[in-house]
């Protein structure tokens, strides 16, 4: 401090137009190679004003802030809040049972909890002591289980704001009591993003019809870092076409519909089967191999591997070479073998017909 003190002035300060790249943020994006998303100091500052305006924090929100002070989190949630003039709980890493303790302390009036974090807090036992009446506002994320959706609001309330994004753009949020009134929307584009629904040749479509989702606005991404190619792909126009499919409805609210190229969600992150499905076919006797999401209370989705034909590897051992090659959030869950893969009449996998032979009642292989 006191060589700072003895400075003759303020530093000068370089001159950094709006337009150049602040940060590079990586995704998996749909190839499950990670991107770099190229973000400029005037994409970051308008994802903080359109997160501020999407949904308004005041002086009286307390804050629970339990993501990683980086990225989404910051842009999304601690910064919004501060320039509301919230007060910021920060926590440490995820602990239900402490959340439910801060939870019920009593203060805190919003926090983001994905589907993962709120199926373990309903695990904890005796949890039901902790009063959370003060909450307002739980931020979610990706698609909730049927039986998990209703034991959430029965323990929380009609409290959750449902949020659509991706790092490449921003937000949609929905608007409190519409995760009740409006079942499948994901809400409407925050602050100055702009979003249409696309078909196959870019041409928006009409209310109703189901096409790519395309964002537009000054919280878009500049590109993909080195990867001109990509970029031209995404960026179109100034809009980014974001691979997933969607419907607006008359209300103008998004409804979210599925991936156009099979990712998987699974507690939080998204997963390319074809990744996973290059490390099975490495090891040795598998052939042929198709991995695919399926409905789960607790991942949202889980991450399961068909493999044929039957090896010398059981599951435990094709699970265990998974892990040692891939983050553990990829890592297959479960593992199927069978004689052959379904293919159709192009010889494409019918992933389909893999996602039947795990519904329940389904005959094993």
């Amino acid at each position: 401090m006191d060589e700072l003190r003895a400075l003759p002035g303020p530093a000068e300060l370089p001159d950094v137009p709006d337009d150049a790249v602040a940060t590079i943020m990586y995704t998996s994006g749909t190839t499950g190679v990670p991107k770099g998303v190229a973000r400029t100091h005037r994409a970051n500052a308008w994802n903080v004003v359109n997160s501020a305006l999407g949904s308004p924090r005041t002086p009286e929100d307390v804050e629970l802030f339990n993501l990683p002070a980086f990225g989404i989190g910051l842009l999304h949630f601690a910064i919004p809040a501060l320039l509301g003039g919230a007060t910021l709980v920060l926590d440490g890493a995820f602990d239900p049972a402490r959340v439910w303790a801060l939870l019920g302390a009593g203060d805190v009036t919003r926090t983001f909890l994905a589907p993962t974090m709120i199926s373990a807090m309903l695990a904890v036992p005796a949890q039901e002591r902790h009063d959370v009446s003060s909450l307002q506002v739980v931020y979610c994320a990706y698609e909730f289980a049927p039986r998990l959706r209703e034991r959430a609001l029965e323990r929380f309330g009609d409290v959750f704001v449902y949020m659509y994004g991706l790092t490449e753009a921003q937000l949609t949020c929905t608007r409190p009591g519409d995760f009740t009134a409006k079942p499948g929307s994901v809400g409407t584009a925050m602050g100055a993003l702009r979003l249409r629904i696309v078909g196959d040749d870019g041409t928006p479509l009409p209310a109703g019809e189901v096409g790519e989702i395309a964002l537009q606005g000054p919280s878009t991404m500049a590109g993909y870092h080195g990867r001109p190619e990509e970029t031209a792909a995404t960026l179109r126009d100034g809009w980014v076409h974001t691979g997933d499919l969607g419907r607006i409805d008359a209300d103008g609210d998004l409804h979210y519909v599925g991936r156009s190229k099979e990712m998987i969600k699974t507690g939080g992150f998204s997963v390319d089967p074809t990744e996973v499905e290059q490390v099975l076919l490495t090891l040795p006797g598998i052939a042929e191999a198709a991995v695919v999401g399926v409905a789960d209370e607790h991942w949202g989705e889980m991450v399961v591997a068909f493999a044929a034909p039957p090896g010398p590897a059981g599951e435990a051992e094709v699970i265990a070479a998974c892990r040692a090659r891939l983050a553990g959030y990829k890592v297959p869950k479960k593992v199927r073998f069978l004689d052959a893969l379904p293919l159709n009449a192009t010889g494409k996998v019918q992933r389909g017909a893999l996602r039947a032979l795990l519904a329940p009642g389904a005959p094993g292989p």
